[in-house]
């Protein structure tokens, strides 16, 4: 049993850590994630002492490609 949920662990460890080499990949290739910031549900305040970017759409896509990966990750680790 424990060996089954150290599978799982390193299973998921493994696909963050490609996740986040992806992402660093992309920042390194193009400077900036092209998408992130510019979805219509992103939100730029101006204020008297600076400027608040609330990134709400971008946020929510993060956590539905999260969320999903995640999914995945669950159906496949069942089924072995």
């Amino acid at each position: 049993m424990v060996l089954k949920n150290s599978r799982g662990i390193l299973r998921l460890v493994t696909v963050l850590l490609s996740l986040i080499v992806m992402v660093v990949l992309v920042r390194i290739r193009y400077g900036v994630i092209p998408f992130v910031g510019q979805l219509p549900g992103d939100f730029e305040l101006y204020l008297p002492h600076g400027t608040l970017f609330l990134p709400l759409a971008t946020s929510a896509l993060v956590s539905f490609l999260l969320l999903f990966i995640a999914v995945l990750c669950s159906s496949f680790s069942n089924k072995i």
